[in-house]
């Protein structure tokens, strides 16, 4: 209920001077009003996973892991694709048997 409660209090809106550099920078400004009135911003032109601003290796695999639970992949298939995709020289026919393979745990 709190996280509900906050989303009906975020307020979106264009800044067409940050719109025009898109695609070029993806800008947001994300700015806090506190109950007490103080006022937060905060500037990013480069949001986390963007080349300009990649996700370190421990992020790379929270994210993975996080869209494989998604997906209700097993966590021992997840961490098996996830090494499999590490290592460069593993083939996509490999990759497939593995998504074959949780698709047939999950029946």
């Amino acid at each position: 209920h709190q996280i509900l409660h906050l989303t009906k209090q975020i307020k979106v809106i264009a800044d067409e001077a940050i719109s025009k550099e898109f695609p070029k920078i993806q800008s947001a400004i994300v700015e806090v009003i506190t109950d007490k009135g103080n006022c937060y911003s905060k500037r990013i032109d480069f949001p986390k996973g963007e080349p300009e601003n990649p996700l370190d290796d421990q992020e790379f695999k929270g994210r993975f892991d996080s869209l494989m639970d998604y997906g209700e992949i097993d966590s021992q298939i997840c961490n098996s694709i996830f090494n499999n995709i590490m290592q460069k020289n593993d083939t996509v026919r490999n990759l497939l048997k593995l998504f074959r393979k949780a698709g047939d745990d999950n029946e």
